[in-house]
């Protein structure tokens, strides 16, 4: 029931955190003058706030002081940043995997990385073809074909470094951090 409890306090105070994101960045708008569009009750391990959140410039906002209260954390204010600790440790957000249980849906979206790996590299590889026959054709080309065939090596080139190459390191990032939950999940067998 407790942890129960400090998860569902971790995701409203996500939620708080993720919804108020925007009012505390760097570009932030003032509120002064905003419409309130709506009003909203937030509700902390069954127990609803006295105080409720509201809907300002699309925004939902939600009081921090009592919520931090309703999750026993611990609440500072200081310099114009918000300081909340928690004895439950925060969430890993790098990591998208690491909420997910399910063996099954786990090994299904390593499968789709691995299919999207495999894609990548046989992506990569062909383009590398194109560019040695390229590369080749150079030699007896004309003027008019070589300047031609060089845009063409260069597209290829950009494509690879632009595209195939960032998803690929995504797509690889992505299928260590399931491989990585996968063996926590094992161990907690």
């Amino acid at each position: 029931m407790k942890k129960t409890a400090y998860i569902a306090g971790s995701f409203l105070l996500g939620v708080m955190v993720a919804a108020s994101a925007g009012t505390v960045s760097a570009k932030v708008k003032s509120l002064i003058g905003q419409k309130v569009t709506g009003e909203v009750s937030v509700v902390v391990n069954g127990s609803p706030l006295e105080d409720k959140g509201a809907v300002i410039d699309g925004k939902t906002t939600v009081p921090i002081r009592p919520l931090a209260d309703a999750l026993e954390a611990d609440f500072k204010y200081k310099g114009g940043t918000i300081y909340i600790e928690s004895e439950q440790p925060a969430k890993d957000a790098s990591n998208k995997y690491s909420d997910m249980t399910n063996r099954e849906h786990l090994e299904e979206s390593k499968r789709q990385l691995e299919n999207r790996i495999s894609y990548l590299i046989n992506e990569k590889k062909n383009f590398s073809e194109l560019i040695e026959m390229s590369e080749k054709r150079k030699a007896s080309a004309t003027d008019q074909k070589l300047k031609r065939l060089e845009e063409e090596i260069k597209d290829l080139k950009d494509s690879i470094q632009t595209r195939l190459e960032p998803e690929l390191e995504r797509c690889l990032l992505e299928w260590g951090q399931v491989q990585s939950v996968m063996s926590k999940l094992e161990k907690g067998k």
